[in-house]
């Protein structure tokens, strides 16, 4: 059986084997000499007769040690230090060629790394591919992603024939407020059902997870903390299990701490079980304020599992038709909750990357097939002399296999510098992106990328070099020895796919920068500059009823509105760009019926202080701000949103209309419409949602976002800020601390990032594309350099030989684009779901696009053109 160490072990000791082998053979030509003198023979006669019998000594001692596998070792040795003397006699060639594949490779190896960490490298959970986020869909207003109430998610548990388990846990995250250790602080904390951890797989790394015993009401409260605040509030003290917390005033049990590979729900520190609320709230089948989980069963689809929970949610609405009416189950899978977009995104950039490639492999076999052409006399005269047209097919291929292999090693170094760059310049929101690295398995990747790219761009002028015509090359000689029709043709072939694949990419790259401009001139409806926003998150316990949070968020705005430097100051329930989450109501416009009122869709609730308007600059369009007078025992009051007085009182003023949050026979009181402002993107930079304000004193939070608009620095405010905290409760804590700017930036990172790589690949696309036009026109100008001579003298024009040469780049191109805009029509459908008010068959990116290529291009071809005209006819006509 073939060994690979033992063929090693014997290449290793080769000279003793090659000994071996003409000992042997000397012993058995003796003995046929000793025989043929017993036979009678003369000593020379016998010498010539065993001579004769054994034929060629050196080719019987050749065949030996190729039966020992020394042979092809050996031939592989010397192809390749013959490779490399080949590669070190043409430098500038063999520095494009390695250049253009270390971009290539290295670019695929970074994207590579990145899709592999954050998209393939599978979640920490158990059989994530079974895991669904279950959202109810309110089939009346055509919202598809609602949360569920406390009783149906108990339903759910209970009368589901398709989950192992479901859980639950709030829509949104918590701001809690931990004290008892030096200064307070502030987590971001959820409640989960005690059966969140099992259903995920996942148990804590110290201690326990949760058990039914905890989310019983009455029960002592516990908590599991991350990996993260273990580490940098208790210095990662093994002795953590079973120590007091006090959060939001009440202690709390540590019982566990999860792996450090484990964040969700994204950014959370703190988890702790749901129980049953005494407020009565879990007991509200209409309260919808929660995000479920459930694992399906083994061996049940995914299409199983929706038509089960669809047959359900139909139950639900017969038994409960007042709440569960109109209401449908949706499923999707936790995978696609979790990365969103950037599956795609990046899925996309692989394949960019991966055309980039195929780009540089295109321009390098391009180059490889021109240098093979100047080689013909020399591999026909390899041939004349014995050599097999296999032997030249594996010397090419050896070459291209170094060409790849160092091509490679540097690509690991671009790959390297890659991932730093694109890790450093990727927005922080991308899951996993930090642990991005250059891993075994990114090197592993780069090793068999540098095989696969030296097969595709070494086949081709490796194939074509041992079709040479031996009899017929040796006749030529000269300048006449520059290739076939054939090789020129594939090598105009090589060039039209360089520039279609070109087209391609600069589509996608032109798309994504319409885009990006549409979403950075979007009008967020308030002006950014040089406003400080820091969340004070009040604790529950300490502060439980409306006027104590009433009376600690006036004072804290009076405090603040007088600091030094301060031109203006307000506060909200939650700042613009805070996520994707915010507190939706549903509410109703006098005059509604109840049926009416169930198709309003939520509105985007704000509470905010008299000044927050001017702070951000939020235009107000009609009416009047809040003022110091609307307190909470005056009339109720409202200022609206522009799309929501226009939604509903179309062409008419909407001052001194009324409307109400929730039902309209519920309790709670109309409040009369006292100003329009314009529309602010709260959640989506992309849309504006219905927005209603109401003045603070009249809806007091327990937490408010301040804005603080600043002459100089916004950040030199902060400790000021935090010193006026202190003085009011020595025991709360400031969290959420940024700029407005800031917030728009990080908004928009996700875009910027995805146009900048796709403007990156489709950059170096083009300049690995017109390179290749630039080659194929200088070869062409060589190889007809007595054409032209011949042309100049008879007579022809120097515009003319322009014409000649440039119509001929330039006919390459025009088929290169016309097949390019073809196929990026038709993949541009993929990039649909990350465009902004930009159409995939935008007509604009269509025409300019080509246009640029074609101006580069013409560009690419002038300098052969150029070189054309400045032929010699008198020395051309010389050169055989």
């Amino acid at each position: 059986m073939f060994s690979i160490k033992n063929f090693w072990q014997r290449f290793l000791k080769k000279d003793e084997v090659h000994q071996e082998i003409d000992e042997e053979l000397e012993f058995h030509l003796e003995m046929c000499i000793k025989d043929n003198i017993a036979a009678g023979m003369s000593a020379e006669e016998a010498k010539a007769d065993a001579m004769r019998r054994f034929g060629n000594l050196q080719k019987v001692k050749s065949d030996c040690r190729e039966a020992k596998g020394i042979e092809m070792i050996e031939n592989f040795y010397q192809d390749l230090r013959y490779g490399l003397r080949m590669l070190a006699n043409k430098p500038s060639f063999t520095f494009v060629a390695i250049l253009a594949l270390a971009l290539g490779i290295g670019a695929t190896s970074a994207i590579f790394s990145i899709v592999n960490n954050v998209i393939l490298r599978p979640l920490p959970f158990k059989a994530q591919e079974d895991l669904v986020m279950l959202w109810e869909t309110n089939l009346t207003t055509g919202h598809e992603q609602v949360e569920t109430s406390y009783p149906n998610f108990l339903d759910w548990q209970k009368q589901n024939q398709v989950f192992e388990q479901v859980a639950v846990l709030p829509s949104v995250n918590f701001d809690w407020t931990m004290t008892g250790r030096e200064e307070p602080q502030q987590v971001v904390g959820v409640f989960t059902s005690a059966n969140f951890f099992s259903l995920l797989g996942v148990s804590p790394a110290l201690g326990r997870d949760f058990t039914a015993e905890d989310e019983r009401q009455g029960a002592a409260p516990v908590a599991v903390i991350s990996h993260g605040l273990w580490q940098r509030q208790f210095g990662g003290d093994p002795k953590i299990i079973g120590q007091k917390l006090t959060v939001e005033g009440e202690p709390m049990t540590v019982i566990g701490v999860m792996p450090r590979e484990f964040d969700f729900p994204s950014g959370v520190e703190l988890w702790s079980p749901l129980t049953p609320s005494p407020d009565g709230w879990t007991e509200q089948r209409d309260f919808r304020v929660l995000r479920a989980i459930g694992r399906i069963k083994a061996g049940m689809s995914f299409s199983q599992a929706q038509a089960g929970m669809n047959t359900l949610a139909e139950r639900l609405g017969q038994e409960y038709p007042k709440e569960n009416k109109g209401f449908g189950i949706i499923l999707i899978p936790l995978t696609k909750v979790i990365f969103g977009s950037t599956e795609q995104a990046f899925l996309v950039m692989l394949g960019a990357v991966g055309l980039v490639l195929l780009i540089s492999c295109a321009n390098v076999a391009n180059l490889l097939l021109a240098r093979a052409a100047s080689r013909q006399r020399e591999f026909a005269v390899r041939v004349a002399l014995g050599a097999g047209r296999f032997r030249l097919i594996r010397q090419l291929l050896t070459e291209s296999l170094l060409l790849a292999l160092i091509g490679g090693t540097i690509g690991l170094l671009v790959a390297f510098i890659g991932i730093k760059a694109l890790v450093g310049l990727a927005p922080a929101d991308i899951p996993r992106i930090a642990d991005v690295k250059l891993d075994f398995q990114v090197i592993g990747f780069t090793f068999l990328t540098s095989l696969l790219t030296s097969i595709i761009f070494g086949l081709v002028p490796a194939w074509q070099t041992a079709k040479t015509n031996v009899n017929e090359f040796l006749k030529e000689s000269g300048t006449r020895l520059l290739g076939s029709a054939q090789t020129h043709q594939i090598r105009n072939y090589l060039v039209v796919i360089e520039v279609a694949f070109a087209v391609i990419l600069m589509v996608g790259a032109g798309l994504m920068g319409r885009s990006f401009y549409k979403l950075q001139n979007v009008d967020a409806g308030f002006n950014p500059k040089n406003i400080l926003t820091l969340r004070v998150a009040l604790n529950q316990g300490k502060y439980p009823d409306k006027d104590k949070k009433r009376i600690f968020f006036e004072q804290l705005y009076e405090k603040v509105k007088i600091l030094p430097n301060v031109e203006s100051a307000g506060c909200v329930l939650m700042r613009p760009l805070s996520g994707t989450v915010g507190w939706d109501y549903p509410f109703s416009i006098e005059g509604q019926s109840l049926n009416e009122h169930k198709n309003n869709p939520p509105s985007n609730f704000e509470t905010i202080s008299p000044n927050y308007f001017q702070t951000m600059g939020i235009q107000l369009l009609k009416g009047r701000d809040f003022t110091e007078q609307d307190k909470a025992d005056s009339p109720h009051v409202v200022i609206i949103g522009e799309s929501l007085a226009k939604k509903y009182w179309p062409g008419l003023d909407p001052i001194g209309k009324k409307l109400k949050i929730g039902p309209p026979e519920s309790n709670r009181p109309w409040m009369e419409v006292v100003g329009m402002v314009k529309d602010v993107r709260y959640r989506e930079w992309e849309a504006t949602r219905l927005d209603i304000y109401m003045p603070f004193p009249q809806h007091p939070q327990y937490r408010m976002d301040f804005v603080l608009k600043t002459k100089g620095d916004p950040f030199a405010l902060v400790s000021a800020f935090n010193q006026a905290v202190y003085e009011l409760d020595k025991d709360q804590a400031t969290s959420a601390i940024t700029t407005m700017s800031e917030l728009v930036a990080t908004t928009l990172a996700r875009s910027r990032y995805n146009m900048f790589l796709f403007s990156l690949f489709a950059m170096l696309a083009l300049i690995l594309a017109i390179v290749g036009v630039y080659g194929v026109l200088s070869y062409t100008v060589a190889q007809r350099t007595q054409e032209i001579g011949l042309r100049l003298a008879l007579g022809a024009s120097e515009t003319n030989i322009l014409k000649l040469v440039i119509g001929q780049g330039l006919k390459l191109v025009f088929i290169g684009v016309v097949i390019g805009l073809t196929v990026a029509w038709w993949l541009s459908q993929l990039l649909g779901s990350l465009l902004y008010q930009v159409s995939v068959t935008d007509p604009i990116t269509y025409i300019i696009i080509p246009l640029f290529l074609i101006l580069i291009a013409t560009l690419a071809s002038y300098l052969p053109a150029r070189r054309a005209i400045k032929v010699d006819p008198i020395i051309a006509l010389r050169c055989d």
